[in-house]
């Protein structure tokens, strides 16, 4: 570990030393067109720009504009979370496709930890066990980027995954943006 300075505060920051010739694949998919389709945020109705939330500036808060609601974003919540699944699911089946493998060669799946109901549907999509998963959001709630490394973290501290290990890590993101990494541990 090696101190860092974040935000005005001091923190250990450790870092991974992974052999890169262990790492199989990574993807990363950005569908940052559909995002409007998955959020209602009327201020930026007005504006033509494409991903949204580069400027709201055009539409400044008012007393009038808040009272209308216009500047409060609503999540699409059932066609987000249909689309987080698919997602997942097809990120993972073209890793497992690329690399010419199948569910059961792989020793673990680890995926981002927005919420409970997420992880147990793509997990059971892909017929993959809970055997073979880590979840941590009992624990932590959705903590967003951060979900992936300290469930990874977790699942390392815990021994269970272990040298030569086949993990493949899945990971959704606002703006629908997704990866996956497929790596012998």
């Amino acid at each position: 570990p090696r101190d860092v300075r974040h935000g005005g505060r001091h923190a250990k920051l450790q870092v991974l030393n992974i052999d890169v010739d262990k790492i199989h694949s990574l993807h990363t998919i950005d569908e940052s067109a559909q995002f409007r389709q998955l959020l209602d945020y009327p201020a930026l109705a007005q504006l033509a720009i494409d991903p949204p939330l580069q400027s709201i500036d055009k539409s400044p808060a008012s007393e009038k504009t808040v009272g209308q609601g216009q500047h409060a974003i609503t999540m699409r919540g059932p066609r987000l979370f249909r689309a987080a699944v698919r997602r997942l699911e097809s990120a993972v089946n073209a890793a497992l496709t690329e690399n010419e493998l199948t569910v059961p060669a792989v020793s673990w799946f680890l995926f981002h930890q927005a919420n409970g109901r997420l992880l147990e549907k793509v997990r059971e999509r892909l017929g993959v066990t809970s055997e073979r998963t880590e979840s941590v959001i009992e624990r932590y709630g959705n903590t967003s980027s951060s979900s992936l490394p300290i469930t990874l973290d977790t699942a390392i501290r815990a021994g269970k995954i272990k040298p030569h290990d086949l993990v493949l890590m899945a990971t959704i993101g606002g703006g629908l943006t997704w990866g996956t990494a497929l790596m012998r541990w």
